[in-house]
């Protein structure tokens, strides 16, 4: 069964998501890490000095809403990434997606909590991804 891009599978008092605008009001894929910029709006991560936020979950009525903190939240895994349970986690600093590969990406507060699945997300499109850990927010 696929697993759904941008949600907490594991609740209780560890997750925290909040809803944001886009800037310019541009469609993020659910599953990728998404920076807050000066005027309080997301982007995605696209660049080594992005800091990331958290993880882009469904589109609301007014803006997106995005995984701050959790338990088994599942991203977008990069291609040729390799998700093992328990090993530290990055941000490409190009695609948004989830890594393993720590040279020029993002490092963040999250561990690997499983490896990669097959994760759709709220129009069914399928994408290769992971579950991660990250308690109190990347």
């Amino acid at each position: 069964m696929s697993k759904r891009l941008g949600t907490p599978y594991k609740t209780g008092k560890s997750e925290v998501i909040n809803n944001y605008l886009r800037s310019g009001n541009a469609e993020i894929v659910e599953g990728l890490f998404v920076a807050l910029q000066a005027d309080g709006t997301i982007k995605k991560v696209n660049d080594e000095a992005d800091i990331p936020k958290g993880i882009t979950g469904m589109f609301e009525l007014k803006g997106q809403s995005v995984v701050q903190s959790g338990l088994e939240v599942y991203a977008q895994l990069a291609s040729g990434a390799t998700a093992v349970i328990g090993a530290r986690a990055f941000v490409d600093a190009t695609t948004g997606q989830l890594t393993s590969v720590e040279t020029d990406n993002i490092p963040i507060n999250a561990i690997f909590a499983s490896e990669a699945v097959e994760c759709i997300d709220s129009k069914n499109n399928i994408y290769q991804g992971a579950a991660i850990d990250f308690v109190g927010g990347l």
